[in-house]
């Protein structure tokens, strides 16, 4: 590596969204894991549906 490598978090904005993206809540132990798996499901399932469906708008 070389000597000019330089710290992405070494800038203070760099640091002050870190902390911010610490506590979010996205599913931080807020969400039973059975829950998570279903809503993973039915978004594998939308996307593929809207896959689908553009397609068949292509065509």
């Amino acid at each position: 590596m070389p000597d000019t490598y330089a710290d992405p978090y070494s800038t203070g904005w760099a640091r002050a969204i870190l902390l911010g993206l610490q506590h979010k809540h996205v599913y931080m132990g807020t969400v039973p894991d059975n829950e998570i798996l279903r809503r993973r499901v039915k978004n594998r399932a939308a996307r593929k549906a809207r896959k689908i469906n553009r397609v068949r708008r292509a065509a």
